[in-house]
């Protein structure tokens, strides 16, 4: 295929393209010299790529005893448009201290009325107790627009899609389910959900509700601390396990999310299977591992404060 074709075929996909398509053939039949639109690439830009966001809080949705979905609205005008897979900064004040933590977005791109953020909580952690316990419907939060490169690249990445998906690393990967089925668009997608407790797999009614309805979702459950006389797949996501229940990874994109230790020993099982680096891709969305190790940490601020 040409590359022209393969170009215009992957631009198609992108939501508002067509849209934009139009608005500059209609501009190019009146004999537009663009002089009236002054200012509106500004404007679309600031539109798409606000720096910040004003949300509120229309519905808290408790998805397991450890986790809750936040469903956030705009204050004004329609939200920006987001890659499945992208996350936003969330900025809150607690007690005080002014800090953010980034959040991937679980609801699908292909609709503009909401975003979904689910927040696991972190036992002794600082702001998910917050958000779980504190924030209420109807309650303002500001945010940034969303971000981040952990998205599907049409060009790149394929079609046969593999997903390493720990505890809250549901999230971005939910986003990017959902748009898959959403736009029919022909990818396999093979969904592999590591969690401890079967009492706290997020999503997994709806997940499984989808993997009935499609037939190109697999869903795969895993459970590291499993009760007694469980039957499903128990243990970690360690490369034999991977190698059998993927079997040739040689063509496909595996996407590892969720918690630092997740991404870690994942991804050294996957490079023992032979997947090239280029052929995984990480969730890095939250802080180093070790910032006070970083060279501009302040010597005088302990981690321990």
């Amino acid at each position: 295929m040409p590359n022209s074709t393969l170009d215009k075929n992957v631009l198609n996909t992108v939501i508002g393209y067509q849209e934009a398509v139009k608005v500059k053939q209609e501009l190019e039949k009146t004999g537009s010299d663009f002089t009236d639109q002054k200012w509106a690439t500004a404007n679309t830009i600031a539109k798409l790529h606000p720096k910040r966001l004003t949300l509120e809080v229309s519905e808290i949705i408790e998805d397991t005893a450890t986790t809750k979905t936040f469903r956030l609205v705009s204050t004004g005008g329609q939200l920006p448009p987001f890659q499945a897979g992208q996350y936003i900064n969330l900025f809150v004040t607690i007690d005080g201290v002014e800090t953010a933590r980034p959040y991937a977005i679980s609801s699908s791109p292909s609709q503009r009325d909401y975003y979904d953020l689910t927040v696991k909580r972190v036992e002794d952690g600082f702001v998910t107790p917050y958000l779980l316990d504190r924030v209420e419907a109807g309650q303002q939060l500001l945010s940034t627009g969303p971000m981040g490169t952990f998205y599907h690249n049409p060009i790149f990445h394929g079609k046969e899609l593999v997903f390493l998906a720990g505890g809250s690393g549901i999230a971005p990967a939910m986003s990017m389910l959902k748009d898959v089925l959403d736009r029919d668009l022909p990818y396999q997608f093979h969904f592999i959900y590591a969690s401890s407790y079967i009492d706290d797999v997020i999503f997994i009614d709806e997940l499984r509700t989808l993997a009935q309805q499609h037939k190109n979702f697999k869903l795969t459950e895993v459970i590291s601390r499993p009760p007694e006389n469980y039957q499903g797949l128990t243990g970690h996501l360690n490369a034999e396990l991977i190698q059998s229940l993927v079997g040739d990874v040689k063509q496909k994109m595996f996407y590892v999310c969720g918690p630092t230790t997740f991404h870690d020993f994942c991804q050294s099982q996957l490079l023992s299977l032979g997947v090239p680096p280029r052929r995984v891709r990480i969730e890095a969305n939250g802080p180093p591992k070790h910032p006070d190790q970083l060279a501009d940490w302040p010597r005088a601020v302990s981690m321990d404060d």
